[in-house]
Formats: structure tokens, C-alpha cells, sequence
């Protein structure tokens, strides 16, 4: 702890001393204690223990006689203490100068009196010429406005001395006068940082002339020159001036202008470009983002909240307020709007955040962190910090909670930072934070971090963890103050007037409540147990993603009788494909549509990844709720997730389901995913003239990663970033895909390696009815009258979608070829090529954009068909002998189950890297190459579809897709690799109980 001027002594509170004003009467004081008695004494945020030596003090926020603190109550925000007869004075505020030299001050604050110009006192020995504009607070500095006037300050500060520079708890003021940004936190250099930037655990300033060299961490000034530290500290190791300084994992070429805020505003600054956001922000819509301790507040299209935690009008606010503590809600007429994560505003009753959480895993010679040092053996439950930092421990094995509780265990769980609130009817635990009935919450009791327990002979008998019923009868509360008041053995506790016999169970956490229940537990276990097992599966919008795990659930259901339930995230109606798909599903196999969400705010130029992300993410309050309901008659023993899905973990964990990955692309693609947050930060990895190297496949040029690695500004890019990193909390993955199509990638991933989840190869995912006719589908009757292995199928997916120009190349192309084919024709985008992704193609006819006359010269050796095939059957026919296709995985697997050489031609999303692995790895198939305008021109159509048809090249190819063929066959039949891993899951989550500990 760092004090200042000539006696270090007195230390406040967290954020202020409430100040009762009756009639001008300040009546105030942390403790009573007089100026002689207290010059030793030091309160922190957790409390810390402070020995001295030399008079020795042994004073502790714990150990203080019951008659001296018997009117003592403490609280986050406040010491609020009310005395009567001898009242003392004392303020946080008019203290006279002479008496206040040697006052240290508040958490995040540097008190500072005004007179006539003099100041007298800082936080970090600041000289006063130093800090004549600079004043703070915890979590706001009030600003009065009065016709146009800022007087601001929460010291009465003159508006001159102000005028610039203002500080939250996780934001910097940013007077703006005529476009003009005079903002810090960010960018400052050292000579203009004299009006002082700080954070919440740390005040580091470095100062021209007369530096200040103070540090949280001894950091030397000539390392820390630009460095801004967060609430649990963006933890920097030193190594002879080696900065590497990470809360993300940034190279120390790249963090040196990095600020971090409170709940991470993570900024990364190139050639004088700010790109800032917690939600993806654009630049020029940021100059008006404030952000508080629970939200980073996205501004919102029609009808824009302009929120800044200060001077809103009550008719911008009506549904956005925070503080420290809280999410203030103001509910109209039964309406709740309010998102830390733009959720919808019927769908957000059940919502509940953590405070920062700060997931920590460490490798090496693992660090045993709890708070307490505790053996693992001791602590193998639970182990919590103030930010709640998980811990993963080494040797396999994690066993954390505020996650992984049972619920009939911790009916209650689930907590905010200053309150929790617990419903409970008849054994119903429905707990939000908010909505909840007063009458509801008569058991509920909390602490900071910890429960003190009194300690009396020597004897320590204090837990936060594991205390038994009969040892906790007389447990006190600290940080929010359950003050307790102790008189010959009775515990009279209670933040909530809990009765001694209602709490004798019960141990609190910052931001947990571990609630271990004696009677009653153990029968709500059996009930659980006896629910039907369900395995909940949540596919991404669109076809691609959906047909693959349709196919999953189907061999589960017919081979090992487990029962699914399919949510559905939507943006939009469904399609009449994927309702087609559905409703014609067995009985085992439910289906729910989750309500579409609003995608009003999303720029209309936004890439794929991005709008499914979006989708998915405001989609998780109303999965939620579904899977509630569901989780009431069933037992929910898997979440199976599309890669687009890792924000829902945080819902398999509140149900104590684990969560998995389904991987409906290639295993190649999984490799790289897995590398893609270490190749982020490699600098090779921006030259897009080198190749990238990917674990285990073949290298892959920067141009055929796809659009999305394009730009690493772009949000669909940080949206796969962003899901990237969370694969390693999937309890696993399941991969459509066989060794024998990419053995070397496989075998590389089903090595183990610390940390990573374990991959089970199910694929390859088809339609496994052999005879599965459509009727009356023109083009398999047409079909029937084709020579064996005659035909080329020319079809680009369910999304995709070619140009005008392209559309009449391939026309031409299949013309000048001479070979016989069907073409699957959809109308031109000149924007994007998977414009047919999220709907179905509306738009003019497709022939009208044919060449004049294609359909009549082709008539006979060729068929043009609108939109639409059965594909799978397609392919299965015995006239097809070769398949164009965009290169979407199902497609690939498709045509090698059925033994078809492919023409490869990709358009969007992985498929160039799919391509890649078609020709180079798996060797089944030619890709196309296009001309300087981005064309693939007639020519060079009609080149490849006669090698594959009818060339040497071709029966090669013909050749090594048959072998495959066989060996898809052998990894789907009775006792085959991808079988025998189908069964190892079933059984697993069918033998699951709501006891698995989830990471």
C-alpha cells in the first residue's frame, strides 16, 4: 500500500464514507477512533491484514472487540455509520488542510482540497503543480449541468481547473466541443499525460520533468512507459526490458499503446487508427460510447440511446442505467430492455452476468492459486478469486466451480456482485438479479469474497469453502456487511434478518453462493436421475451447418434410441427446406424455432460469419429459457453447439450439461481454428505473400483462408477470433469427418496434448438411406435415360451464388465441353456469392439470365434445372461421373461416398481451403482457375470438365474416389471407426447425470 505525506494513517473506505447532512451537520466516521489511536490503522479493498513493527498494531477489519464495533456497519460503497452522544466529524470532505496531511484516500480516488489554488495531498506523493485538474471517483464524477454550464466535480472543483480532465471507474470523460475529442485513458503521450490517467488497481504515472516512479508491481519506468492496468491487473513479466504484457496474449510489438479498461475495451492501434470496441464499434460511431462496470452500452440504430452514465434525459434512459453494483432496470408496462449483450427485450428475464471474469489457464508447473492455499485436495470443488479467476489444474483434471454446481445443490446459483437474488417457490429456484419479488428472497445472504469466522482460542475454523452446518453457526459477514452481533454464543446475522437456524448451511462467495443442502439433496438427485436422458443440439441459420447435424442426430436416434431436442436460432422465417427437413424427422427428434432476432442495427454489408454470430448471440436469452423448460422433464446431458455457438457455453454450464462442438467441416479447418488465435499474432501470418502453415495439412496460400481473414479489422474476422479462443472449453469435439480422408491432420489431433478437448470423428455425415427418391423429380427420371457415368452435376450449394457475367461463362463453358450435364441454375448477385445462404432465391427466374438459345443447342445431352436438386440422390445415380461444385464440405462427402470426382470451385468461407485439400491433399478432384477479372472464363470450364469426364487426369481421379469410397463405407458400418465413436458418445451422454463437472 503506497501512503503519502508526513504520517501514513488514516485509509477509507472502498469508494466513500456517506456523509449524513442534517441541517449542514456532517456526522461521520469510519471507526470513531481518535487522530492518536488511529495512526497505524489501514483498511483495503478485501481487507488487508496490515502488522507493523516497531509498536507492533495488530488491528484487523477482524478481530475488533464486540463492544467497540457495535455500531459499526460496513458496506461496498459506503461506511454508513450513524453515532450517537459524542458524535464525530469527519468527512472525506472538509477536512481542514492542516489536519489532513497525512489522510490516504479511497480506492480509485485522490482527494484533493482546493484553496486558493493549494493542494495538499495524493494518492501517490503527485506534487501540487502536478495535479491541480485532476479529480476521480469510483465509479462517477457527478456532473451538475445548468444551461450549458459542466460544473463538475464530486469536490466542488471550479469548472477552470476542471475543464478537461474527468475519470470514471471504467471510462474517461471526453469533453467534446465542435468535433473536438480531448480524450485519455488512450493515446496520451508522456509529455501530455500531466493530467493523469489511471485505473482501478493502479495509478502508474510517469512524469516528464520530476517523474513519479510508483507501481503496483515495481515496474521500471523505462518498461511501463505506456502501460494502463485493469482491476485484477493485466499481469506483466519483465525480462531485461522485454514487455509482455497480456490479458489477451499480445506480442509485446503490438501492446505497446494498449490501454485495457475494466471489463477489457480491448483497442489495438495501427498507424493512428483507433478501432475500439468491446462490441465492434465503428470508429466514426464511438465518439459517444461510455462504458460502465457491467456493460459496454452499444449504441443502437432507430431511435439511438445515447447512454453515458451521466445526464441522460429519464426519456433515453427508460431502459439503460448502470452502476458499480447494478444493473438498474427500469420496466415499462412489463417490458425489459436491457443487454450486456444486445439481447431482445422479451427474452432477457433470465439473464446473469459475471463480473469480469477473468478465465485463467496455466500451464507449466501449474499454479495452485485459492485465495487461501488450500491443497487441491481440500479445494477440489471450488476455488474462487474476486474476479473469479477459473483454474484449470494440470493433470486433466478440473474441478471448478461457480460453473459446474449441481442444481440440486446450488439451487441458487448464479450472482451479481452486491446482491444475488434467489427465488425460490416450493423447490423452484429461478434466479435473475433481476424481477424477483421481494417476498422471495427471506434466505439470502452474501459476502465480498469471503465469510470471516470468528476465531477464539487459537482456533481457526474459517472456510469460504466446505464448512459444515454445525461449524458455521456463527459466521460473520464482511466487504457488504451482514453485520453480526455476538452475545453469549447467539448469532443474530443477517444481511436479509436470516433467522440462525435458516443460514446454519450456508457459505458465500463474491460471486458464487456454494449452497451445500443436507436433507432433500439427495432426492432431488434421484428425481433427476430418473428423467429421460436428451441430448440438446443447437445447429447455426443457414443449410450448410444444419444437414450435418440432422444426419448426426438421425444415426442416434435409429441406432442407439437417443432422444434430441434441435433449437433452431433464427433471423428470419425458416425455410421451407429446412421445415421439410424437419417435420418429416422420427419421433425421437424434437424441434424447436427460437424467435428470430433483429439484425436492424447489422450493416448491410456484413459477412456471413458475422451475421450468423450475431444471430446466435441475441438468440442465447431465449435458448435459455428453452432449455429451462426442457431441463423440467428431462435430463439434459449434452450441448452440442455449431462453431459458431461458443457464447452459449455459459448456458450448458448453468446446466451443468457439457458443452461440445459440433465440426461440420473439414479436419484441416479444425486444425487451423484451433492455431488460429497463436497465428493471429504472428507476424508471417499478416504477409499475405507467404504460405500458412496449418498443423498437420498441406500449406494453404493467405488468399484461400476465405474473405473473412481478409481484413483482421473486419468484424467477421474478430468474430472468429472470438470463437477461436473458446473451442478449448468445449468438453469436445465432434468432427464430420474419417482418418482416410486427412490422415495426417486426424492423426495430429487425436494426440493428446494438455488442455485441448478430445475430437471424435463421426463423419462422413450423408443421408444414410440408400433409397430415398424424391417423386416426381424430372431430373432423376431424365437421369435414367443417360449412358452409366455420363453426366457432370453443376451445382454450387444451398448459398451459393455466381455473377451475371460467370453465370453465362459457364453456360457457354458446359456448351463448348460437349459433355453431357445437369445444371442446377439460380439467379446472378453481382454483390456476393453466398447470397441464397440465409433465404431462398426470390428474385427473376434464373433461365432469364441464360444465354440466347443454350437451353435449345443443349437439348438432349444437357438439363438446366431452377434452383434445386435432390442432391445426395443426385450424386448416388449411376449416369453421374463427375460433379462441379463450390466445395462446401457436405458436398465433398457426398460425392465421395458415392464414389464422384469433383471439379472444384469454391466461393466463399472455407471452401478455398477446401479446394486445396480436394486436389492436393485427398486427390479427388481439379480445381478452376479464373481469369485477372476474377472470371473463370469458357474456356477453361469446358478444359476441366472433359478431364474430369473423360481424360487420363480423370480416371486417376475416378480411381482414388472409389478407394475412398470403400473406406467411407468401412467408417460407418457395424464396428467401423466413425460407428464405434457414434456409440462411445451416445452411451456417454446417455450414462450422464447432472453431476459431471463442467470447465
Amino acid at each position: 500500500m503506497i501512503t503519502c505525506g508526513k504520517s501514513p494513517t488514516v485509509s477509507y473506505t472502498h469508494l466513500d464514507v456517506y456523509k449524513r447532512q442534517a441541517e449542514g451537520f456532517v456526522e461521520n466516521s469510519f471507526r470513531d477512533l481518535e487522530p492518536d489511536t488511529i495512526d497505524s490503522v489501514s483498511y483495503t479493498h478485501l481487507d488487508v491484514y496490515k502488522r507493523q513493527a516497531e509498536g507492533f498494531v495488530e488491528n484487523s477489519f477482524r478481530d475488533l472487540e464486540p463492544d467497540t464495533i457495535d455500531s459499526v456497519s460496513y458496506t461496498h460503497l459506503d461506511v454508513y455509520k450513524r453515532q450517537a452522544e459524542g458524535f464525530v466529524e469527519n468527512s472525506f470532505r472538509d477536512l481542514e488542510p492542516d489536519t489532513i496531511d497525512s489522510v490516504s484516500y479511497t480506492h480509485l480516488d485522490v482527494y484533493k482540497r482546493q484553496a486558493e489554488g493549494f493542494v495538499e495531498n495524493s494518492f501517490r506523493d503527485l506534487e501540487p503543480d502536478t495535479i491541480d485538474s485532476v479529480s476521480y471517483t469510483h465509479l462517477d464524477v457527478y456532473k451538475r449541468q445548468a444551461e450549458g454550464f459542466v460544473e463538475n466535480s464530486f469536490r466542488d472543483l471550479e469548472p477552470d481547473t476542471i475543464d478537461s480532465v474527468s475519470y470514471t471507474h471504467l471510462d474517461v470523460y471526453k469533453r467534446q466541443a465542435e468535433g473536438f475529442v480531448e480524450n485519455s485513458f488512450r493515446d496520451l503521450e508522456p509529455d501530455t499525460i500531466d493530467s493523469v490517467s489511471y485505473t482501478h488497481l493502479d495509478v502508474y504515472k510517469r512524469q516528464a520533468e520530476g517523474f513519479v516512479e510508483n507501481s503496483f508491481r515495481d515496474l521500471e519506468p523505462d518498461t511501463i512507459d505506456s502501460v494502463s492496468y485493469t482491476h485484477l491487473d493485466v499481469y506483466k513479466r519483465q525480462a531485461e526490458g522485454f514487455v509482455e504484457n497480456s490479458f489477451r496474449d499480445l506480442e509485446p510489438d503490438t501492446i505497446d499503446s494498449v490501454s485495457y479498461t475494466h471489463l477489457d475495451v480491448y483497442k489495438r492501434q495501427a498507424e493512428g487508427f483507433v478501432e475500439n470496441s468491446f462490441r465492434d464499434l465503428e470508429p466514426d460511431t464511438i465518439d459517444s460510447v461510455s462504458y460502465t462496470h457491467l456493460d459496454v452500452y452499444k449504441r443502437q440504430a432507430e431511435g439511438f440511446v445515447e447512454n453515458s452514465f451521466r445526464d441522460l434525459e429519464p426519456d433515453t434512459i427508460d431502459s439503460v442505467s448502470y452502476t458499480h453494483l447494478d444493473v438498474y432496470k427500469r420496466q415499462a408496462e412489463g417490458f425489459v430492455e436491457n443487454s450486456f449483450r444486445d439481447l431482445e427485450p422479451d427474452t432477457i428475464d433470465s439473464v446473469s452476468y459475471t463480473h469480469l471474469d477473468v478465465y485463467k489457464r496455466q500451464a507449466e508447473g501449474f499454479v495452485e492459486n485459492s485465495f487461501r492455499d488450500l491443497e487441491p485436495d481440500t479445494i477440489d470443488s471450488v476455488s474462487y478469486t474476486h474476479l473469479d479467476v477459473y483454474k484449470r489444474q494440470a493433470e486433466g483434471f478440473v474441478e471448478n466451480s461457480f460453473r459446474d454446481l449441481e442444481p440440486d445443490t446450488i439451487d441458487s446459483v448464479s450472482y451479481t456482485h452486491l446482491d444475488v437474488y434467489k427465488r425460490q417457490a416450493e423447490g423452484f429456484v429461478e434466479n435473475s438479479f433481476r424481477d424477483l419479488e421481494p417476498d422471495t428472497i427471506d434466505s439470502v445472504s452474501y459476502t465480498h469474497l469471503d465469510v470471516y469466522k470468528r476465531q477464539a482460542e487459537g482456533f481457526v475454523e474459517n472456510s469460504f469453502r466446505d464448512l459444515e452446518p454445525d461449524t458455521i453457526d456463527s459466521v460473520s459477514y464482511t466487504h457488504l456487511d451482514v453485520y453480526k452481533r455476538q452475545a453469549e454464543g447467539f448469532v443474530e446475522n443477517s444481511f436479509r434478518d436470516l433467522e440462525p437456524d435458516t443460514i446454519d448451511s450456508v457459505s458465500y462467495t463474491h460471486l458464487d453462493v456454494y449452497k451445500r443442502q443436507a436433507e432433500g439433496a439427495m432426492e432431488d438427485q434421484q428425481q433427476s436421475r430418473e428423467l429421460e436422458a436428451v441430448v440438446a443440439m443447437v445447429p447455426s441459420p443457414g443449410m450448410g451447418h444444419f444437414i450435418p447435424m440432422i444426419h448426426f442426430a438421425k444415426r442416434l436416434c435409429r441406432h442407439h434410441n437417443l432422444r434430441i431436442a434441435f433449437f433452431m436460432p433464427t433471423n428470419a422465417p425458416p425455410s421451407e427446406a429446412q421445415t421439410t427437413i424437419l417435420t418429416a424427422l422420427p419421433p425421437l427428434i424434437s424441434h424447436t424455432f427460437l424467435p428470430p432476432v433483429k439484425l436492424t442495427d447489422i450493416p448491410p454489408n456484413a459477412k456471413m460469419e458475422t451475421i450468423i454470430s450475431v444471430t446466435v448471440l441475441r438468440s442465447l436469452p431465449s435458448l435459455r429459457h428453452a432449455l429451462r423448460s426442457l431441463s423440467a422433464t428431462h435430463r439434459v446431458t449434452a450441448l452440442l453447439l455449431d462453431f459458431f455457438g461458443t457464447d452459449a457455453f455459459d448456458l450448458a454450464r448453468e446446466l451443468n450439461a457439457p458443452p461440445y462442438l459440433f465440426f461440420p467441416s473439414t479436419a484441416m479447418v479444425l486444425s487451423f481454428a484451433l492455431n488460429f488465435p497463436r497465428l493471429d499474432q504472428d507476424l508471417h501470418f499478416r504477409d499475405f505473400s507467404k504460405p500458412v502453415h496449418i498443423p498437420g495439412s498441406t500449406p494453404v496460400q493467405r488468399k484461400d483462408l476465405g474473405d473473412a481473414f481478409e481484413d483482421r479489422d473486419d468484424d467477421a474476422y474478430k468474430w472468429l477470433l472470438h470463437h477461436s479462443k473458446r473451442y478449448w472449453l468445449a468438453e469436445g469435439f465432434v468432427e464430420n469427418s474419417f482418418r482416410d480422408l486427412e490422415p495426417d491432420t486426424i492423426d495430429l489431433l487425436l494426440r493428446e496434448e494438455p488442455g485441448r478437448p478430445p475430437v471424435y470423428l463421426v463423419g462422413p455425415l450423408v443421408e444414410e438411406d440408400e433409397v430415398n427418391m424424391v417423386e416426381g423429380c424430372w431430373c432423376l427420371k431424365w437421369l435414367d435415360a443417360q449412358p452409366h457415368g455420363s453426366v457432370i452435376l453443376v451445382c454450387f450449394g444451398s448459398g451459393g451464388t455466381l455473377s451475371r457475367d460467370q453465370t453465362e461463362e459457364l453456360a457457354l463453358g458446359l456448351e463448348m465441353s460437349e459433355e453431357r450435364f445437369v445444371w442446377v441454375v439460380k439467379s446472378p448477385n453481382e454483390e456476393v456469392a453466398n447470397a441464397s445462404y440465409f433465404s431462398e432465391d426470390n428474385g427473376a427466374h434464373p433461365f432469364d439470365f441464360l444465354p440466347q438459345g443454350f437451353v435449345e443447342r443443349t437439348k438432349g445431352r444437357g438439363l438446366v434445372v431452377a434452383s434445386w436438386v435432390p442432391q445426395a440422390q443426385v450424386l448416388r445415380h449411376p449416369s453421374i461421373g463427375g460433379f462441379v461444385s463450390h466445395c462446401g464440405w457436405n458436398s465433398i462427402l457426398e460425392s465421395v461416398v458415392n464414389g464422384v470426382p469433383l471439379v472444384a470451385w469454391p466461393l466463399y468461407a472455407e471452401q478455398k481451403m477446401n479446394a486445396v485439400l480436394v486436389s492436393e491433399g485427398m486427390r479427388v478432384g481439379v480445381g478452376v482457375v479464373s481469369g485477372e477479372n476474377g472470371v473463370v472464363e469458357r474456356g477453361e470450364i469446358a478444359r476441366v470438365v472433359k478431364m474430369v469426364m473423360e481424360g487420363e487426369e480423370g480416371k486417376k481421379l475416378l480411381h482414388r474416389t472409389k478407394e475412398l469410397k470403400e473406406a467411407a463405407a468401412t467408417a460407418l458400418s457395424d464396428g467401423g471407426s466413425s460407428s464405434t465413436q457414434i456409440s462411445e458418445l451416445a452411451l456417454k451422454w446417455k450414462a450422464q447425470t447432472k453431476s459431471v463437472k463442467v470447465k
